[in-house]
């Protein structure tokens, strides 16, 4: 059952209902699904440290699950047309832009920003989904010279496969915005794992995602610690492509662990963080609950960072630790 929280707004000093679910799970093939150890970690609001909800504490079996799901749709999904998938992209933005006070509320809850900045990141969103749906009427290959007569030498985009999604926890709907849109436009399927600081924030888009037509599957997300979900994602062999928005330390070992099996990669660092992975084996087993040590206004970042990700092909905090069994 969902707990109701209260949010003081801050241009009108109106309290105002905000439904918050006790529990944040994943979001896999289309399902809401706990961790499959049944593991939870306690989000906390940064304003007062006062409990918000709970998250899935997910590891490598929910990351595994998740990349299945995303494989066994992704062709199909890549079949349509990108004016089809730009359509879709459309839909989803649009269904974003009526529900922004919603997706701006639920940022609040979780970051303790103020609700008129909150309403801005909301509408970042909205603007890279309908520029991004615009691709599908400007998805051009090229041509070029050739050697033999008579040949004409072209390329076309096809899709990847299946992208791995991480990203911090400063500005939630952007930074999914900016990678969830290209990726799932170009024809690819997506396992997404948050910022632990922000989960509810990317099952609200991952749900509206399904409600716009996006097919289930192709947009998974996967709740849980980066040290151990977001290592496993890295780590598994049928993710083609890792994009991540975090730290320089952890983003080295990300390009090195996936680089070994020539997965792309693709890195965006943040301006700010506060918030601290755990840095041995030692401190993530210990199993107590997480709380939150974000700042309660982060600097966000420049909008458009993360949005040039390769998704086609042509014809926050210290490095992760080894994560736990």
């Amino acid at each position: 059952m969902p707990s109701v929280c209260q949010l003081v707004h801050g241009e009108t000093g109106i309290l105002s209902p905000l439904v918050v679910r006790a529990e944040i799970p994943n979001l896999i093939a289309g399902e809401p699904v706990s961790a499959h150890s049944g593991e939870w970690l306690d989000k906390v609001r940064p304003i007062d440290g006062t409990p918000l909800c709970r998250l899935a504490r997910s590891g490598a079996e929910d990351v595994d699950a998740a990349v299945r799901a995303a494989r066994a749709v992704q062709p199909a999904w890549a079949e349509r047309t990108p004016v089809e998938r730009g359509e879709i992209v459309r839909e989803l933005a649009l269904l974003l832009r009526e529900r922004r006070d919603e997706a701006a509320e639920i940022v609040v809850a979780e970051t303790g920003k103020p609700l008129a900045l909150a309403l801005g990141e909301a509408d970042a969103a909205v603007e890279m989904g309908l520029f991004v749906a615009g691709e599908g009427r400007r998805s051009y290959g090229r041509t070029t010279t050739a050697s033999m007569k008579h040949r004409t030498v072209l390329t076309m985009r096809q899709p990847l496969g299946v992208a791995g999604l991480i990203m911090s926890f400063n500005t939630p709907l952007p930074n999914i915005a900016w990678k969830a849109f290209p990726t799932i436009f170009c024809g690819n399927a997506a396992v997404v794992k948050p910022s632990e600081e922000v989960p509810a924030s990317a099952l609200f888009f991952a749900e509206l995602a399904l409600e716009a037509g996006v097919p289930s599957g192709v947009l998974n997300v996967v709740q849980g610690l980066g040290a151990e979900a977001g290592a496993a994602l890295v780590e598994h062999e049928d993710v083609d492509l890792v994009s991540f928005t975090g730290s320089a330390a952890t983003g080295r070992w990300i390009s090195e662990t996936a680089g070994r099996r020539l997965a792309k990669v693709c890195l965006a660092r943040t301006r700010s963080s506060s918030v601290t992975m755990p840095t041995s084996r030692t401190q993530s087993a210990g199993r107590s609950p997480r709380r939150s040590r974000m700042r309660a206004s982060a600097a966000p970042q420049r909008a458009g960072s993360s949005s040039s990700m390769p998704c086609t092909r042509l014809s926050g905090s210290d490095s992760w630790p080894e994560r736990r069994s």
